[in-house]
């Protein structure tokens, strides 16, 4: 890698992890750090995790900034709102003026499920599909809608069909294919259910069929309300996409969705530096 590589420093905020790193304009990631987010805490305290998370590569050398947060927002303005968030006491913030101000660089802050399908469009499946739906199946559910390679925005950050998942049809079933409350559904975390499965224990077999029944019934609702026919997965709940893909395509309503994992190892790291790819 050349010694004056443009980098672009990548943040990526979830509800369980924030992943950070350096990444090329063409995509190659240098270098990593993890840390866990802080949901329900105080702001300062989510802002501290994020310090924490970033750690030394704040030393490091790049010039832009592009992260994601999960979040509805003012994502022109950089301003969060809380509604439906895991973090209510961002609410009314500036991340993006934060960011700008404690990393020292220009930053694109996007909702987090933005920054997923941005990575896969420029990087990833969009290289074979110019549109498609983006779904990260992680702590929730992140939903986002990419077109002639663009990723659709709306006016508090997901596209109008993602965010009627997320305020009209999607819930309570939505759950059932998330991370979020797994265990009050099915009696035991996901990665306890995939261990499980994995000796082939019918409790969890059959909570993984829930799974990728519940996932059938967004991907069918999504696709016929947007016109696509082509999904993307991915996500930490995608180590158990063995268990619970059978279900999904069985139960899928129309059989000429394509739906499969994206090949992209950090989707989201990398869409830090699409985002300030030029469209």
């Amino acid at each position: 890698m050349a010694a004056d590589e443009q980098m672009i420093l990548a943040i990526d905020i979830g509800g369980t992890k924030i992943d950070v790193g350096l990444v090329t304009c063409d995509g190659k990631l240098a270098q990593r750090r993890r840390g866990p987010s802080h949901p329900g805490g105080t702001r300062d305290e989510v802002l501290a995790t994020i310090d924490q998370a970033v750690g030394s590569l704040r030393d490091e050398t790049y010039d832009r900034i592009g992260a994601g947060f999960p979040s509805f927002g003012d994502y022109d303005a950089g301003i969060l709102r809380s509604e439906l968030s895991a973090f209510p006491s961002m609410d009314g913030f500036d991340l993006k003026g934060h960011l700008e101000q404690s990393y020292d660089a220009p930053t694109r802050l996007v909702p987090d499920m933005n920054l997923f399908a941005s990575g896969i469009a420029k990087f990833g499946e969009g290289e074979t599909y110019s549109s498609f739906l983006a779904i990260a199946l992680g702590t929730g559910t992140a939903i986002a809608e990419v077109r002639d390679q663009v990723v659709i925005t709306g006016r508090s950050g997901p596209s109008e069909a993602a965010m009627r998942f997320y305020t009209d049809w999607g819930w309570p079933h939505g759950w059932r294919h998330s991370g979020h409350r797994f265990a009050e559904h099915y009696g035991a975390d996901a990665p306890t259910m995939l261990a499980r499965a994995r000796r082939n224990d019918p409790t969890a077999l059959a909570a993984f069929d829930a799974v990728g029944s519940a996932l059938a019934e967004t991907v069918s609702r999504l696709c016929e309300e947007t016109e696509l026919s082509v999904v993307v997965l991915g996500g930490g709940l995608c180590a158990a996409y063995p268990y619970f893909a059978p279900a999904t395509e069985r139960a899928l309503a129309d059989p000429s969705i394509t739906i499969g994992l994206t090949r992209l190892k950090y989707p989201s790291l990398l869409g830090g530096s699409a985002l300030w790819s030029e469209k």
